[in-house]
């Protein structure tokens, strides 16, 4: 089993969310399930309050609010404007100053000073305090904000009025941080526990104690004016004494909070408890559900999910949408078995098969055959279903997102399931959108949660997206520690393209019979002047017409190697028969053993190699795409000849058709190639010729092959014959487009006839 790997990336891969009325979980990272409503007992100690709650309980908080008015009004009765200056101090201009942080020097400043006994510590706690009471102010103040100074100021005076008494003054300390601390721990609760009763206690508590801060302030204020001895008496009491009732009203309702809060703690306990059991009962079966609806909808590219999913993952690019599907359609219309065969062929050099190792194989070819990529993916999906397939046949103009979007899409289309199984959503589709890498980060955790993929790219361009997304699939391999992930690249010859250490060059193993590449290829073109039923979208279009110019493009190469030979061949008679005369004449059986020393030459396969590879680098110098302008040229071509054609057209071709159609490619090819690598070899065979038999000068008996040196230096790879290669790219051009010009005229006679055949 793999793990999952580790991703890198914005895109948020979510846990399943489903949202039923049933009680089912609404994600799978929160599985609470919440109690039966009509169990009222519970309810109380588990449900946050609602806004009608809210509105009940504030009968409690109207009481802590008109207490704290109350005390307000109390107490500027007791304050004239000589104590509201010295209790409210003002800052310059005239405005009031921070109340909290004066008090909070005040407290400093008595604990300083040599005639109390206030500790340091205590000192510290009660400053530390004064921010809850800060909590309550603010909560109770908000019908009347402006008295706020005054409470501010009440403390203060209480702390100046005891300050050298030191017997009150650490029993006020007391209190003030009980009280704080107090505050602090039934904000807390209720925070956690927003429950009707507890909004309840918590009003009650907050009236409280503005009830006996209000009672303090007070008595401070007669015993700081000494209005009666019994006062400052009975201000100089203990305080369990003189506010025992308040205090037992503080502490009473706290306890009821505190037993709320734990029971409160103890049903939200239960619940959680009773929602994992049945999130562990009732989730498997609702995955089973899911994964079984998603699969059902497997391989029918067409269904509405599908659609939906492709609006968010092929944004920006929609015309790649559905390109696989109008490719594949295409196709089967014209593909041939012997196309099978061919495949079986390219399997021996590059095995694209299931492995259970991540692993690269690539191969260099300048016509990739996109028709073995279809048959591809039907051997896969028979042979390796359990792990998804994905093909890709590249068109000039795609880009390296739409490439990797287009993996992503074919394997939903199979694997549809991984959607219930991950738990994906549509969102994420649209945030993998944002960019290549992003996209690239979520085809990996595809593969991840699907135990690996399998991947047959065949590219027949060349440009910075090509190069871009082999360069990825091959550090990939290198890197890569999950499931594994096989990957098939056939591409062109260039130095951009990233390489594996064993790169296959498969124009060097074997080639499809070009009367079969080049004839499927304009058929497919000739489809889509046919087709009346169906639209194709521009991108099939300029992948059919690149391929067409590209498989003829790639077939020049054997008709010019073909035409080399027959020339060196007549070439070689013709020097023999027109051998200048020396001392030693130049017999029939000196021709005899000429003919067969170019012969045995010619024949050899490792020159033969030689030969071909100089052609077809020096093919390069005609464009590997399509001209715009020989395009434009072709398809009014091929619309006058449909057009021509009365009658209705078969969709298959006779293997004579084939040939026949061929035969008249390669004399329209010929008159180009022949002047392009042909044109300097009667020369450089009478050349030849002469050094030969200066090397052979006195020898008797059988013929021996050319040597090396003498043959390398005329047809090597730094030789003299490519030396006379042209460089007028036209020569050949022109004879490719006036080669696809006839293959149409006689594709469209052959299909006109109705011969059709398997």
């Amino acid at each position: 089993m793999h793990g999952t790997h580790p991703l890198k990336t914005n895109v948020v891969f979510r846990t399943p969310s489903w949202n039923r009325g049933d009680g089912s979980p609404t994600s799978a990272s929160s599985p609470i399930v919440r109690w039966n409503s009509r169990n009222e007992v519970f309810r109380r100690f588990s449900d946050d309050a609602t806004e009608d709650d809210v509105q009940v309980t504030g009968t409690t908080f109207t009481k802590a609010e008109t207490a704290y008015k109350k005390a307000v009004k109390s107490l500027e009765s007791y304050l004239n404007k000589e104590d509201a200056a010295t209790v409210i101090s003002k800052g310059k201009n005239g405005k009031e100053i921070d109340a909290k942080e004066e008090l909070h020097q005040v407290v400093r400043t008595i604990q300083k000073s040599k005639e109390t006994e206030l500790d340091e510590g205590k000192t510290k706690k009660l400053i530390k305090c004064l921010d809850h009471y800060q909590g309550v102010f603010d909560i109770l103040s908000q019908a009347e904000f402006s008295g706020l100074p005054l409470i501010w100021g009440g403390l203060k005076f209480i702390l100046l009025v005891t300050k050298n008494n030191n017997e009150v003054l650490p029993k006020v300390v007391d209190v003030m941080i009980d009280i704080g601390r107090n505050l602090e721990r039934i904000r807390g609760y209720a925070a956690l526990y927003p429950t009707p009763r507890m909004l309840e206690f918590t009003g009650e508590l907050y009236a409280a104690i503005v009830e006996f801060l209000e009672k303090v302030i007070k008595d401070a204020k007669n015993a700081e004016k000494n209005i009666l001895k019994r006062t400052m008496a009975a201000f100089l009491q203990p305080f369990e004494v003189r506010y025992g009732d308040l205090l037992s009203k503080m502490k009473n309702t706290l306890m009821h909070i505190r037993e709320d809060a734990e029971l409160c703690l103890h049903v939200r306990q239960a619940l959680t408890s009773h929602a994992i059991d049945r999130y562990r009962t009732v989730l498997p079966l609702q995955r089973h559900q899911m994964h079984q609806a998603f699969k059902s909808i497997s391989d029918n590219p067409t269904a509405d999910l599908f659609q939906a999913i492709r609006k968010n993952l092929f944004k920006k690019f929609e015309v790649e949408a559905g390109f696989h599907q109008e490719l594949q359609a295409t196709y089967e219309v014209t593909t041939s078995k012997e196309w099978i065969e061919w495949f079986r062929m390219e399997q021996k050099y590059v095995p694209s098969g299931y492995s259970h190792e991540t692993r690269v194989i690539q191969a260099e070819c300048d016509a990739p055959d996109p028709q073995h990529a279809l048959v591809w993916k039907k051997q896969q999906r028979n042979f390796a279903s359990h792990v998804p397939s994905a093909y890709l046949i590249w068109t000039r103009g795609m880009t390296a997102q739409s490439a990797i979007a287009s993996l992503v899409d074919q394997i939903l289309v199979q694997k549809t399931e991984v959607m219930a199984d991950a738990g994906i959503e549509m969102d994420q589709f649209r945030e993998a959108n944002n960019s290549v890498k992003s996209l690239w980060n979520f085809f990996l955790y595809l593969t991840t949660v699907l135990g690996g993929c399998m991947v047959y790219i065949t590219i027949g361009s060349v440009g910075d997206h090509e190069f871009g997304i082999v360069r990825k699939f091959v550090s990939m391999a290198k890197t890569w520690k999950g499931p594994p992930i096989n990957v098939t690249l056939i591409h062109p010859f260039n130095d951009n393209f990233a390489r594996t250490d064993d790169v296959v060059n498969l124009d060097d193993k074997y080639d499809v019979h070009p009367s079969l590449t080049t004839t499927d290829a304009m058929h497919h073109v000739l489809l889509l002047e046919i087709n009346t039923t169906r639209k194709v979208s521009d991108t099939i279009q300029n992948l059919l017409w690149e391929t067409a110019w590209r498989e003829v493009r790639y077939a020049v190469i054997g008709i010019a190697l073909t035409q080399v030979f027959e020339r060196i061949r007549s070439a070689a008679t013709r020097a023999a028969q027109g051998a200048p005369l020396r001392e030693t004449p130049f017999a029939e059986a000196d021709a005899e053993r000429w003919d067969a020393a170019v012969a045995k030459w010619i024949s050899n396969e490792w020159w033969i190699n030689i030969l071909r590879e100089q052609i077809q680098r020096h093919i390069d110098i005609v464009d590997i795409h399509l001209p715009p302008d020989r395009k434009e040229y072709l398809e009014s071509r091929l619309g006058l000849l449909v057009l021509a054609e009365d009658g209705e057209f078969g969709s298959k071709l006779s293997e004579a058709q084939r040939a026949h159609i061929w035969a008249n490619l390669q004399e329209a090819i010929r008159p180009g190639t022949g002047e392009m690598f042909c044109s300097k070899v009667d020369e450089l065979l009478r050349a030849l010729l002469e050094d030969y038999r200066d090397a052979n000068s006195g020898k008797e008996g059988e013929a021996e092959g050319l040597p090396y040196p003498l043959v390398n230096a005329y047809f090597g790879k730094s030789g003299r014959w490519k030396d006379t290669f042209s460089g007028e790219q036209n020569l050949v051009a022109d004879g490719i487009t006036t080669a696809i010009e006839v293959g149409f005229g006689d594709l469209i006679q052959a299909l006109a006839s109705q011969e059709d055949s398997a």
